[in-house]
């Protein structure tokens, strides 16, 4: 996953460097997992754990579509 996207998963906490979290997300796009491989434990903290993608723009990026 590219730094850019996990950019939401990285907010400062007291129990580990969230600089070293990183991303997995399910094949469909829907699940998402955070682990943060300082400390090889999956982060389950509300503020940084991973989510349930719901919303189509969150699997399928939006793209233009012309018409002519």
């Amino acid at each position: 996953m590219a730094t850019i996207q996990c950019r939401y998963h990285r907010y400062v906490v007291n129990d580990y460097d969230p600089a070293y979290n990183v991303k997995f997300i399910s094949s469909d796009g829907r699940f998402e997992v955070v682990y943060n491989i300082e400390t090889g434990q999956m982060v389950t903290d509300p503020v940084n754990m991973g989510t349930y993608n719901i919303a189509p723009g969150s699997i399928v990026p939006w793209t233009r579509i012309v018409t002519l």
